[in-house]
Formats: C-alpha cells, sequence, structure tokens
C-alpha cells in the first residue's frame, strides 16, 4: 500500500520542452474510456505537467464492433508514432500489443502475466506495464452479494461475445469463483443483436442469474429484467442502465497510477522494469429498482455494503 501511495504522488514538472503524443486505445467510446474516467486521467497527466494543447496531444482511437477495427486502431497509434499508448482491458491491450513491442503501453487489466502481457508483476519484461485489477477477487466479492440477493443459487450464466479477442481469459476470474463456491457456471455465447434468444437459453437451464463479461447494452439489460435474470456486470456505467450490481477497481486509484506511470516512461524509464501494482481499493454499485423488479429486498447489511446505491 506504502509503495503505490508513493507512486501516485505527483512529480517535478514535465521534462524537456517537446510537445508528447499519447494514444488512448479501447473498446467502446471516449464516455467508457478507462471506466469512464478519461477527463480524470487527463487531470492526473495535467498534475504531472503534461496539458493536452500545450506540451500533449492525445490521439484517440475506439472500437466496440469489430476486433478487426480494433487491431487497426492499435496499427494506426503505431504508425503516428505515439509516445505511450493507453489501454483498458484485455482485448484493448492484445490490439496495442500486436501493432508494436518497442512503444510503450500502460494499461488496466485483470490479469496480465495470465494474458501474457508480463513475465511477471515484479518484473513484467517487454513492453506492458500498469494496474492489474485481480479479477478474480473482484468476481469473489460479486458472488458472495449476489449469493446474499439470491440465497441457494446453484448456477450461474458466463455471458460473453465470442468476436473479441481475450474474451476467454475475462471468463476466469468469474468461472473460478463460483467454482470455489460450488456453484455450476455455463458460459452462453451471447448475440447482441438477439438478446431474447439469449435469456430463452437461460430459461430452459433454469439459471436466472448471470455474470455479463464485457458488459451489456441497455436494452439488453432491460429484456434482462423484464425476464427476471440478474446479471453482475463489470462497471457501473451498466448498473445505471440496469444491471443488477458490479464491483469494480477505484477508477481514482487506476487513473493517478496510470498518469504516474506515463511521467515515468516519458522521462525515460523502461516499461519491462516498472512492477505492475495491484488494485487495493473496489468500489460496489447496486441498483435498487433493479432488485426491486427481481423480487430482491435491499436489507441495511447491502445497502451499507455498497458505494453506490441507484435508487
Amino acid at each position: 500500500m506504502a509503495l503505490l501511495a508513493a507512486a501516485l504522488m505527483p512529480a517535478r514538472a514535465a521534462p524537456e520542452a517537446r510537445k508528447y503524443r499519447l494514444g488512448f486505445l479501447d473498446i467502446g467510446d471516449a464516455d467508457t474510456f478507462f471506466g469512464g474516467a478519461r477527463k480524470e486521467l487527463l487531470g492526473a497527466l495535467a498534475d504531472f505537467g503534461y496539458v493536452v494543447g500545450r506540451n500533449l496531444e492525445v490521439v484517440e482511437c475506439y472500437e466496440k464492433e469489430s476486433p478487426e477495427k480494433l487491431f487497426e486502431c492499435g496499427r494506426k497509434l503505431a504508425a503516428l508514432g505515439v509516445d505511450v499508448i493507453v489501454t483498458e482491458g484485455t482485448p484493448s491491450t492484445l490490439a496495442a500489443r500486436n501493432a508494436t513491442r518497442t512503444i510503450p503501453i500502460v494499461t488496466t487489466v485483470g490479469d496480465p502475466v495470465a494474458a501474457g502481457f508480463a513475465a511477471s508483476l515484479r518484473r513484467p519484461g517487454g513492453n506492458i506495464t500498469g494496474l492489474t485489477q485481480n479479477r478474480t477477487e473482484i468476481a469473489r466479492k460479486q458472488l458472495e452479494l449476489l449469493r446474499i440477493m439470491r440465497p441457494g443459487i446453484a448456477a450461474v450464466a458466463i455471458l460473453w461475445e465470442r468476436p473479441f479477442p481475450g474474451v476467454e481469459i475475462l471468463m476466469k476470474p468469474a468461472m473460478e469463483a463460483a467454482r470455489e463456491a460450488s456453484i455450476a457456471t455455463h458460459e452462453i455465447v451471447r448475440d447482441s443483436a438477439d438478446i431474447a434468444a439469449t435469456l430463452e437459453q437461460m430459461r430452459k437451464l433454469r439459471i436466472d442469474c448471470a455474470f455479463a463479461i464485457g458488459g451489456m447494452e441497455r436494452p439488453a439489460l432491460e429484456a434482462a429484467v423484464k425476464a427476471h435474470v440478474a446479471i453482475v456486470s463489470v462497471g457501473h456505467e451498466e448498473v445505471e442502465q440496469g444491471a443488477l450490481l458490479a464491483v469494480e477497481p477505484d477508477g481514482s486509484q487506476s487513473y493517478a497510477y496510470a498518469a504516474s506511470t506515463v511521467d515515468k516512461l516519458l522521462r525515460g524509464a523502461t516499461p519491462g522494469d516498472i512492477p505492475f501494482q495491484s488494485a487495493t481499493r473496489y468500489l460496489t454499485t447496486i441498483n435498487a429498482r433493479t432488485a426491486a423488479a427481481l423480487g430482491i429486498r435491499l436489507t441495511p447489511e447491502l445497502r451499507l455494503r455498497a458505494e453506490r446505491v441507484i435508487e
């Protein structure tokens, strides 16, 4: 904890008077980049002396429909010769690494070692470093809350969309947490254009709880509520749109450490020598309206365990 706190302290002013070029790469769009904390990330960079329009240019490339286009985004940023690429999550980090093995990449990701991004957390090697989200611990916390809300749960669905690379790695934490709790899991490939078929498949399996890997769109979340299916999602944005709950790393810790790491790299540090730091703070969001629609009573205990309750 002390080491992480020290790493987040803004240092001296930005190095030599030149303009730096930073690349942002992610699935989704600018509003969802870095857990919706794009503005805060830029603010943290400004604390280190990197100000957009003065000595910092940000080139952004987002893609949520096609893995091929996501990889094109990575190649675009590499071709532009950005100084550092900032990513979030396994698919976008894969796209960045596929495009370059020399430009430093700063990411926040579930398990960088399992994904092949780092040789170890202490000495990553290669050109990727950042923050590990400890997704297995997050999945345990999510499942613990789900079991309080729906006692006796025997099985959960793991919903995912096949097209994006790295999804298999993202599924593992939820599957491991369920196995530890002796809860069966069923992998279901979700078609975003036909959520009704997915919900019908769950009904036939007698499953009314699911982990949505990679998130879900508002229409799909609304359909799930109508079908009395509890969705555990990846972030508070989906909970605001109808998912039951989410547990996620505290974004302030993520963007502060990312900015600190970018500063070190722009000063000449080697990414392979900068340890991955583990997230230590988590935020729980629960949608009270969704809970009521699902027949779940939010006890005082549950409310106290949530940093955010959507009324």
